[in-house]
């Protein structure tokens, strides 16, 4: 049983088994993105999360995205929001999807240029935010907190944990 785990865990780590999926190498080191859209994978589960979005690809891409995120693959989820976006560019919380892929993760620690990116797209959510649902207004505002453009991300997670934990339950 001890090889059957040590054997998933070497699969799991071994890099993208699937044509088209991107992610960090070694060291957090990026992976060039294959070029063109992303595939919509349809083997990722099925959560869907509705969104303010007329655009049936664009909700698709958006839920898929989200699968990649809860799934760690930051990298690949940034691919599906950036279609999301480009299929409805009116879409604000697909912005916010791009900014939250970039931001600092369990696997991926602050960087500033993802920081860089991560600010300029919940700007751009923030800027779009007027057709949104309370819901997705509430996300952006929250996420903006957290890409405030200070450059610590990490510093800012650790803050808004600690508040948190200062909340009553």
């Amino acid at each position: 049983a001890l090889w059957l785990g040590a054997l998933a865990a070497a699969v799991a780590c071994s890099g993208p088994a699937v044509p088209g999926h991107s992610g960090m190498g070694h060291g957090g080191t990026p992976v060039a993105k294959p070029a063109g859209p992303p595939p919509l994978f349809d083997d990722l589960g099925r959560f869907h999360r509705p969104v303010s979005t007329k655009v049936a690809r664009a909700q698709a891409y958006f839920d898929q995205g989200l699968r990649l995120i809860y799934a760690f693959n930051h990298a690949e989820a940034q691919r599906a929001f950036e279609e999301a976006a480009r299929l409805d560019p009116a879409c604000a919380i697909c912005h916010w999807g791009i900014a939250l892929s970039l931001g600092p993760n369990y696997n991926s620690p602050a960087d500033e240029a993802r920081d860089k990116g991560a600010m300029a797209a919940i700007q751009t959510a923030q800027r779009l935010a007027g057709g949104a649902s309370p819901a997705e207004r509430a996300l952006i505002e929250a996420l903006a907190r957290r890409h405030s453009g200070t450059g610590d991300a990490d510093r800012r997670t650790r803050e808004q944990k600690e508040q948190y934990r200062q909340q009553p339950r």
